[in-house]
């Protein structure tokens, strides 16, 4: 080879060395989905929101430098989120008291929360839009859209449920005289919740199964650990329900990435306990967002749409500086 061509090789090694810098680290160890994720969610922090700083976690040991996570100044200025209007609900549900992680959401580019935010407060901005959304994925011919709540906490649920669980999103909504509520949780790379109540021995669930015929929970299935977030989420959702006389069982909608496996199968399993499968739907980040670009009344909404594609669904832009980074961490050959 000769030294052109040796010389160009060594500068196009040197940019790349100081793209990934700034890129940032990424965390030791991490593969497959998550970790893919995880660094998209980096060069989306340097190259489209131009922040060259990246920030560090908290923990009672040290704190470790992450691509994925906003300096504490920027988290300040609101960069974790899209649009006035998620930053707005993000204030609104601060002021409602304790529900949010102020630290995670603001700071953390791969938190569920900060989706949630991101995809629920611009749909709350404008009923119009929420109820097109909305009675698509639920297959109802919806009038219009009530109530937009995240991280929702009933003040009634001890009573209800027994147990103290929030509802990633809580939607009511009006079709004719029926009010007719669902259930959101969302899912990006963190896991479902390890929190476990075996709710086949509560007799708070008992009796909504027995008053509504949900689900059956007397099968080996319901004391699975892997559905239980789903179970306690959507069982807060109809005792709510319940409790408002509404006549409809809520269904419950899981928002999650195309490419995450785990929630897939969790649904599936989910569904096999409820006596009518159809009250859980699984919606895809990626059928979201095309929904929403397709039903936007303006481009300002259209806009927002192809933001959050950007942001969470489209590697094709992160995909050089990612295989950059994964020859990086390969062992010097011999």
């Amino acid at each position: 080879m000769d030294a052109k061509l040796l010389r160009q090789d060594a500068e196009t090694s040197a940019k790349s060395d100081m793209e990934l810098q700034l890129i940032g680290p990424q965390r030791p160890g991490e593969t497959g989905f998550a970790a893919r994720a995880r660094f998209h969610q980096s060069w989306f922090r340097y190259h489209l929101l131009g922040l060259p700083r990246f920030g560090v976690t908290t923990h009672h040991s040290g704190g470790r430098a992450l691509g994925c996570l906003l300096a504490l100044e920027d988290a300040a200025n609101g960069y974790n989120f899209l649009s006035d209007a998620a930053k707005e609900l993000y204030a609104e549900r601060r002021r409602q008291g304790w529900g949010l992680d102020p630290v995670r959401t603001t700071t953390n580019m791969t938190s569920s929360q900060a989706l949630t935010l991101n995809i629920m407060g611009p749909l709350r901005a404008d009923k119009r839009w929420v109820t097109a959304v909305l009675s698509i994925l639920l297959k109802e011919d919806l009038d219009t859209v009530d109530q937009i709540s995240v991280e929702y906490n009933p003040p009634n649920k001890l009573k209800l449920t027994g147990d103290r669980t929030i509802i990633d999103g809580w939607i009511v909504a009006k079709t004719g005289t029926t009010t007719l509520s669902t259930v959101i949780e969302v899912k990006y790379i963190d896991r479902f919740n390890s929190r476990y109540i075996d709710v086949a021995t509560r007799k708070e669930y008992r009796r909504l199964a027995d008053t509504t015929g949900t689900w059956d929970l007397n099968t080996d299935l319901a004391k699975d650990r892997a559905i239980n977030q789903l179970l306690r989420c959507h069982g807060t959702g109809v005792a709510v329900s319940q409790a408002s006389q509404q006549t409809k069982t809520p269904k419950i909608l899981v928002l999650h990435h195309p490419e995450d496996p785990r929630a897939r199968k969790i649904v599936h399993l989910y569904r096999q306990i409820l006596r009518d499968p159809d009250l859980c739907i699984p919606v895809s980040l990626d059928a979201l967002f095309q929904l929403m670009h397709r039903t936007a009344l303006c481009n300002q909404q259209r806009e927002l749409a192809s933001s959050l594609t950007t942001r969470y669904l489209n590697y094709a832009l992160s995909e050089d500086a990612w295989l950059s980074y994964k020859a990086s961490q390969l062992p010097p050959s011999v």
